[in-house]
């Protein structure tokens, strides 16, 4: 696996070297000092994974992003010391396409510091993802059919996304709660199942609740889904829906490389007996493909994000070559169409 070093710092580009020169498999492919550089070295020479730093002289690492995801795109992933203290830096970062960030406050200590045992796993767990990306992707059994029944009538909405997904989740929720409220129509529940790493969950539940003016909080067992309210998978693991059509965290499968598992929690939907509707937004790999096609199956409302409208637009197509999604539309049509059939519901 080829990666490139987008740091400023040389005592940060020697550590992140020796961290990659000493994992199995992997090889150095580029170093550039700044975001320009980067666009530039992509453009002529696409490495597997990029190793981005946020802040940077001539231009930053968001920036950056922005702009690979667009020419070039490949994986990213941010490598901070200062992750934590630059929260909304690093969900500009997300939603302009990168794959995970890193806070590595140790990591410019020895070859077996815990900062540097951390980004070694976590090239690893990158490789998994790459790999998942490019890898077929099989159509599943069909499922049993199921006729959604409820006596509260509540219709749950369950959005799956991984690269560039922040920034859609917040515009789209910040659209779908404006035109709900305008139309005088009660909120759906809301679980909505991002690729984050543990670390940064918390932040970005906060993040889209500031964003959106949805109460969101990370799902904790025994959680029951809740009109007008988010939940959002961000336990080590997978979030799942149990036979009470509660809301539970599990670690299995361990080997899976998307976490929390968008298919996982798709598949475990069988549980909720109420109206339901389900969309598989921006992201790489195939992840949530399989599962929406079992809820269309099972009577839901399935839409795929446009993929010419996605950071990258992996996981959509993914579901379009599945015939998963009952519509495939831009971010904004998505929102439109969501409320016109939550508005349908309510006058039948």
């Amino acid at each position: 696996m080829r990666v490139a070093i987008v740091n400023d710092l040389p005592i940060a580009v020697q550590a992140l070297r020796r961290c990659v020169l000493s994992e199995p498999g992997f090889e150095l492919a580029w170093v550039a000092a700044d975001g320009q550089q980067a666009v530039q070295r992509c453009a002529a020479d696409r490495p597997d994974l990029i190793l981005m730093d946020l802040f940077m002289p001539v231009m930053n690492g968001v920036e950056a992003i922005e702009r690979i995801m667009r020419d070039s795109p490949c994986a990213v992933l941010v490598i901070t010391a200062s992750a934590q203290a630059a929260t909304q830096e690093v969900f500009k970062a997300l939603a302009a396409g990168a794959l995970d960030v890193l806070d590595t406050p140790t990591l410019l200590g020895s070859a077996g510091s815990n900062g540097a045992s951390r980004l070694c796993a976590k090239l690893r767990a990158m490789r998994s993802l790459v790999q998942a990306a490019s890898g077929p992707l099989s159509r599943p059994a069909a499922a049993p059919m199921l006729t959604p029944t409820s006596a509260s009538g509540a219709s749950l909405l369950v959005l799956g996304a991984s690269t560039g997904g922040p920034g859609v989740l917040a515009q789209m929720l910040t659209q779908l709660r404006d035109k709900l409220v305008r139309s005088g129509v009660a909120l759906p529940a809301v679980v909505v199942i991002q690729h984050i790493d543990t670390a940064f969950a918390a932040g970005l539940a906060d993040w889209l609740q500031q964003s959106s003016g949805w109460p969101v909080k990370l799902a904790a067992d025994g959680d029951a889904p809740a009109a007008g309210s988010v939940h959002m998978g961000g336990a080590l693991g997978h979030l799942v829906m149990t036979p009470r059509g509660l809301l539970s965290n599990r670690r299995e499968p361990e080997g899976y490389p998307y976490r929390p598992s968008v298919d996982e929690f798709f598949y475990s939907c069988r549980h909720w007996r109420g109206r339901g509707l389900a969309a598989l937004l921006t992201g790489m790999g195939n992840d949530g493909a399989k599962g929406l096609l079992q809820l269309r199956q099972r009577g839901w409302l399935t839409l795929a994000q446009l993929p010419s409208s996605c950071a990258v637009g992996g996981m959509p197509q993914a579901a379009i070559q599945l015939d998963a999604a009952a519509q495939v539309l831009t971010p904004a049509h998505i929102v439109q169409t969501l409320h016109d059939h939550l508005l349908l519901e309510r006058k039948t």
